[in-house]
């Protein structure tokens, strides 16, 4: 299967197919600069140490206080928020590396997707500026994860593009077969993939939660793309875990290079336009509760 940039893990996508009554799109908003990341605290992931010259004097001033540790950075020194454009993921980034060194043997379990409870949604536009609203609704996959180290977790989760719900059933089906080419015959699957993981702390007792950046993949039947997106990681039980996106992620139909289905699209279902882009969320649960 090709990687890309969880799980869902959920979704918003710009695959609006046949069908009316769709509302405007709210106008988007641009979200807050990164905050300063605070020291690490007993149980979390130890900071990477930083090259400089000496302090500046008005650092000195302040004495043995320890000064506040720097945004975590990626292999290129930028730091992740700088990595991204918004929520949109960028191609070919370095992989997080703060993880065990190769070679170094993890206890990891792998864990069944709870598909019941998963979820990845997502929001198209048509027309500039209807939503249309929708899921995928056939999902499947796994996390491979050390409770004792966050840093080594996996996890995959695979997309059956027959599988989509936006409440009308025509459109639903111009989506799946026109856009992603998928049919009974011959179906077609997307993936969601995160390859390493940047964990603010290295294990959780069951009931806490976490935040992390994690390298992921992302294809939908086009290319592949890839790209760092935060996450919240809960243990909800012994070995029972939750993950969530905690920023949309968009994905560029140009990114895709589905520029043709997007056209087949619009000729197949008259509409005046559809928007440039797809922007997901999602919830995804492995293991199971105790």
């Amino acid at each position: 299967m090709n990687r890309f940039a969880l799980l869902a893990l959920l979704c918003t996508l710009s695959l609006p197919a046949c069908g009316g009554g769709d509302a405007p799109a709210p106008a988007a908003s641009n979200p807050a600069g990164a905050a300063t990341a605070e020291p690490a605290a007993e149980g979390e992931a130890p900071a990477e140490d930083a090259e400089g010259g000496d302090a500046p004097e008005a650092a000195e001033a302040a004495g043995d206080a320890p000064a506040a540790a720097p945004p975590p950075t990626g292999t290129d020194g930028k730091s992740l928020a700088s990595e991204r454009q918004g929520s949109k993921l960028v191609a070919s980034i370095k992989p997080v590396t703060n993880g065990p060194a190769l070679g170094e043997e993890t206890a990891r379990t792998t864990l069944p997707m709870e598909t019941s409870k998963s979820s990845i949604e997502w929001v198209a536009l048509k027309n500039g500026s209807a939503e249309v609203k929708g899921k995928f609704t056939a999902l499947a996959g796994s996390l491979s994860i050390d409770a004792k180290d966050l840093r080594t977790a996996t996890g995959e989760i695979g997309i059956d593009l027959l599988g989509i719900s936006t409440g009308d059933e025509a459109r639903d089906g111009n989506i799946a077969s026109i856009f992603f080419g998928s049919t009974k015959k011959e179906p077609v699957h997307g993936q969601f993939s995160v390859t390493s993981m940047r964990p603010e702390k290295l294990t959780l007792a069951v009931g806490e939660t976490t935040r992390a950046q994690a390298q992921v993949g992302f294809n939908l039947g086009g290319d592949a793309i890839g790209g760092v997106l935060p996450f919240e990681i809960e243990r909800v039980g012994t070995d029972y875990w939750r993950i969530t996106i905690l920023e949309p992620l968009t994905v560029g139909i140009d990114e895709m290079g589905m520029q043709d289905r997007a056209a087949a699209l619009i000729k197949a279902c008259a509409h005046e336009s559809i928007g440039n882009g797809i922007t997901a969320t999602g919830t995804a649960f492995f293991g199971t509760p105790s």
